[in-house]
């Protein structure tokens, strides 16, 4: 299953919109971007910051749906602590604009080695979810390290890459055998 279309309801883009909104304020209050930068390079063409924030959340809400597992985000990696995945338990989602230049996927040499990512490519409220790769394969790939002007240099991987969503295994958080319930009361 690849390229698989995903409608986002204004309920959900209101919930996982929330979570990007904040995500850019502690970017903001934590001087860790400059938000009147507008993003206007290739992977976010036409997107403001507070846009690309966004955007980005609703994007991972859009491959919990797909996946069907519960999306529990987290609003930023507090030092020292690592940073959590997009979707537990290995999961980076990222999201390119509607209107980018190209529509490869980014891996990037920080990236946690163990992590698949899954690209995204859409505008609220219509994104398709397009397939994912290994961080460890994908850093294999040498030849499509480079920079294209975003920062620091990051592997480009072309959607001919990128595996089917069948076969990435994810855990749903639900128990395959029945659990005793066990509150810890006395009676």
């Amino acid at each position: 299953m690849r390229n698989v279309k995903v409608h986002i309801a204004p309920f959900e883009a209101l919930q996982a919109g929330e979570v990007g909104f904040k995500r850019g304020l502690y970017a903001l209050y934590g001087n860790k971007r400059n938000i009147n930068n507008t993003w206007d390079d290739e992977r976010f063409a036409r997107t403001p910051f507070w846009g690309k924030t966004i955007e980005s959340a609703i994007a991972e809400l859009a491959v919990a749906k797909v996946l069907g597992t519960y999306l529990c985000p987290t609003l930023w990696a507090t030092p020292p602590s690592p940073k959590q995945p997009d979707i537990e338990p290995d999961i980076e989602v990222r999201w390119i604009s509607t209107y980018a230049k190209h529509s490869d996927c980014i891996v990037r040499t920080t990236d946690i080695p163990t992590q698949k990512v899954v690209s995204v490519v859409g505008s609220l409220p219509d994104y398709v979810v397009r397939g994912w790769i290994g961080v460890e394969e994908a850093w294999k790939h040498e030849e499509l390290f480079e920079g294209r002007g975003v920062g620091d240099p990051v592997f480009w991987i072309p959607e001919s890459m990128l595996h089917d969503l069948d076969d990435l295994v994810v855990h749903r958080g639900i128990a395959t055998e029945p659990v005793p319930f066990d509150d810890g009361l006395p009676f």
